[in-house]
C-alpha cells in the first residue's frame, strides 16, 4: 500500500510541476510578444554574442530564456518569433520567422491553427516549447500514455504597435 500512495504523491508532485512549467513558458510567449511587437524594427541578427542594439533577434531569445526560469531553453526548449499578416477570413502569411534552441523547428505550418485575423493587419507570434520530463516515469511511457510527446507548447499573439514588422531589418 505504502509503494501506491509514494507513487501517486510523486505522481502529483510532476502534474504540479508540469502546470508550473507552463504558466512559466505561458508568460514567456506572452512577455515576448509584447516586447517584439513594441519595437519599431526588428533586426536579423540571432547570434548572441554579437548584439549591438535590443532589437536584435538574439537579445529578444536571450530575454526568453530569462524569463522562462526555471525552464531551461537552452537544453530543452526552443524559441520562435514570427510575423504574420491578417488575412481576413483566410489563413494569415507568415512574413518571417526566426526560431533558437535545441528543439526549434521554424515550421510555418504551425501558424496555420491561428484563429482568423483582420485582413491586412501585422501581428507578432511567439512560440515557446520546452520538452517535460516526468519524474515517476520516463518520456517515452508518457508518450505512450498519452498518445503523443509531453511537449509543453504555448504560443502568444500581439498586434505590432509602432511598425508593422513584416520585414527583418538588415543586420
Amino acid at each position: 500500500m505504502l509503494p501506491l500512495a509514494l507513487l501517486m504523491a510523486v505522481g502529483c508532485l510532476d502534474a504540479a510541476r508540469y502546470l508550473s512549467l507552463a504558466a512559466s513558458a505561458d508568460q514567456t510567449a506572452l512577455a515576448l510578444a509584447d516586447a517584439v511587437s513594441r519595437a519599431d524594427a526588428v533586426r536579423d541578427r540571432p547570434a548572441e554574442d554579437d548584439l549591438t542594439q535590443s532589437t536584435d533577434t538574439g537579445a529578444y531569445f536571450a530575454l526568453a530564456r530569462i524569463l522562462a526560469q526555471p525552464l531551461d531553453l537552452g537544453t530543452s526548449g526552443a524559441v520562435t518569433i514570427s510575423s504574420v499578416t491578417g488575412g481576413g477570413a483566410g489563413a494569415a502569411t507568415v512574413n518571417w520567422m526566426r526560431a533558437t534552441g535545441p528543439a526549434a523547428g521554424a515550421d510555418p505550418g504551425r501558424l496555420a491553427t491561428l484563429p482568423p485575423l483582420p485582413a491586412g493587419r501585422a501581428f507578432i507570434v511567439a512560440e515557446v516549447f520546452f520538452e517535460f520530463e516526468p519524474a515517476v516515469v520516463g518520456r517515452a511511457a508518457l508518450a505512450s500514455l498519452l498518445g503523443e510527446q509531453p511537449t509543453i507548447y504555448r504560443r502568444a499573439l500581439f498586434r505590432t504597435r509602432s511598425a508593422p514588422l513584416t520585414t527583418l531589418a538588415a543586420p
